[in-house]
């Protein structure tokens, strides 16, 4: 290819750059604060504007800068979903908006103000509009989104919610969080065999209910999921750390199983040992599966610096072999009378 070095001036459109604006986030506090209000008033401005024409037109300008941006690798800031959700708010007949951005093959988060107006305001054929993004890969997250927000639904589309839940289980821990699901609707997601959409039903209840508690109708069916279930670690430890007794039955299980259920969320081992009392402890030991007894790092996190509990450990002669094992750590005042015993 030859670049001959001259100069073309480039005409940008207007409207394009108040969807795609420069990043200002290298300038400095209050400057970058004062862009970003202009930035947003002029996509205030572009979304009034907007509202008041033919909504084809509309969607296929859009739809043309959505594919420039892209052209460009201009990823953020990104508004086009953001007009999409202000015009959804203005305009009077959503259907057609719908229709348009579905035509000029908009993405999912583009239709998901229009469908999620449609849908809350039960406007005529609201239910087809619903199952036929349900049904259409493109579109389908926006729906699963829509019917999370709405009562449980009549046989089959609860069960095609279901199903679809499957391929979008992150919008469950959002759907959670927002409170939208109904009791009936969480249980049957704490049933479910997926593991995936059981951990996001687990992971959004605690961020939903992590100061008013998991709801008692749910409790048990919960506590469940998290001892079987396989929680990423930064909620796992939260989760653990906070109820002592679901800690005891969480390690229990972990330790009268396979040591590999321990490799995804070895990070959780400390905050669950850290709310043990002692007799908790000594029963996870007393009951451990002999795999667990050939990793010295959860043995020791176990025993922690509990002098006691590491004298009763050193005289269970078939752990001797591991008896420097709680010893590996920073030393300490118990640790010094540990090793005297050892």
């Amino acid at each position: 290819m030859l670049y001959l070095g001259i100069p073309l001036p480039i005409e940008i459109d207007g409207e394009f750059t108040v969807l795609y604006p420069a990043d200002p986030y290298y300038e400095d506090g209050e400057q970058r604060a004062i862009i970003e209000q202009e930035q947003a008033d002029a996509v205030r401005h572009l979304a009034r504007r907007w509202s008041t024409l033919n909504p084809l037109e509309v969607a296929k300008t859009l739809m043309s800068f959505v594919k420039e941006a892209g052209y460009q690798r201009r990823m953020w800031p990104d508004h086009s979903e953001w007009v999409c959700s202000l015009i959804a708010d203005l305009v009077d007949a959503p259907r057609p908006w719908l229709e348009a951005l579905i035509a000029e093959d908009a993405g999912g988060l583009h239709i998901l103000p229009f469908l999620r107006r449609i849908t809350n305001q039960k406007l005529r054929d609201w239910l087809n509009y619903v199952v036929e993004c349900l049904n259409s890969e493109p579109y389908s997250g926006a729906a699963v989104v829509v019917l999370l927000e709405l009562p449980d639904q009549a046989e089959p589309l609860e069960t095609d919610l279901f199903v679809k839940l499957k391929d979008w289980p992150k919008l469950v821990s959002r759907a959670l969080m927002d409170g939208s699901a109904s009791i009936a609707r969480i249980k049957r997601l704490l049933r479910t065999d997926d593991i995936e959409l059981k951990s996001q039903t687990v992971e959004g209840l605690w961020n939903k209910s992590k100061e008013a508690g998991i709801p008692i109708e749910i409790l048990d069916l919960w506590r469940d999921a998290v001892i079987h279930g396989h929680i990423p670690d930064y909620y796992l430890s939260q989760i653990l750390a906070a109820d002592s007794q679901l800690a005891y039955d969480w390690l229990l299980n972990r330790s009268t199983r396979d040591i590999s259920h321990f490799r995804d969320e070895k990070h959780a081992i400390q905050p669950a040992v850290s709310v043990l009392s002692p007799i908790q402890k000594r029963s996870i030991l007393e009951q451990a599966s002999d795999e667990i007894f050939r990793s010295q790092r959860i043995v020791a996190a176990i025993i922690g610096d509990d002098v006691e509990l590491y004298r009763w450990f050193l005289g269970t002669s078939d752990h001797r072999r591991l008896r420097l094992a709680p010893l590996s750590r920073k030393p300490n005042q118990n640790w010094a009378e540990m090793a005297v015993t050892a």
